[in-house]
């Protein structure tokens, strides 16, 4: 299945289910958020989600409103892999610190060559979402199809971030030692 988020004049933006890499489970969700620091993006509402690459398989895709949600940016792509790498990124997050930083973290098969090997990636925003920082590789891999409880067959979609001026909290489901188990990290 699947579940389009409508933006006015776009709608790229999804959450995917059923299929590789969380075989039952969900790929992604939507997640918004709204900037509160006292810079020239107060106010500015966000978007993180995926959509169909253009030559690989999802990318996490990020767009802003300045108007209280009327309009929307065109979608960009946060992930800086090779477009046609055919990997997949699933599962992002995104949260917002006060000083208006924008962060990003999601699931990546990049440096695998398997679609049910993942790497926790992040990245982030200092101009309201208008460029992004280079990617960067912050847990080991971990095998999505492994660890599921009984009958469930998928990863749980046990993710959340909460952003500060200093860096970001992330908690996240992973099977590092053979069982699905939550983590958290903190990075900054």
């Amino acid at each position: 299945f699947e579940c389009l988020a409508y933006l006015p004049g776009y709608t790229s933006f999804f959450a995917v289910g059923g299929g590789v890499p969380n075989s039952y489970g969900l790929h992604g969700q939507l997640w918004i958020a709204t900037d509160h620091s006292r810079g020239t993006t107060r106010g500015s509402v966000y978007l993180l989600g995926l959509r169909l690459g253009q030559l690989d398989l999802l990318d996490l895709a990020f767009s802003r409103s300045s108007d209280g949600g009327a309009t929307w940016s065109d979608p960009i792509r946060v992930n800086d892999d090779p477009e046609d790498s055919g990997a997949w990124q699933w599962f992002g997050m995104m949260s917002v610190a006060p000083n208006g930083r924008i962060d990003a973290v999601w699931n990546d098969t990049r440096n695998t060559g398997a679609v049910n090997l993942s790497e926790l990636y992040y990245s982030s925003s200092m101009d309201g979402g208008l460029a992004w920082s280079t990617n960067i590789t912050i847990s080991p891999v971990f095998d999505s199809w492994i660890g599921w409880p009984s009958g469930q067959g998928k990863i749980g979609d046990y993710y959340h971030m909460v952003s500060d001026n200093l860096g970001v909290n992330v908690a996240y489901a992973a099977t590092f030692n053979s069982e699905q188990d939550i983590y958290f990290l903190r990075i900054g």
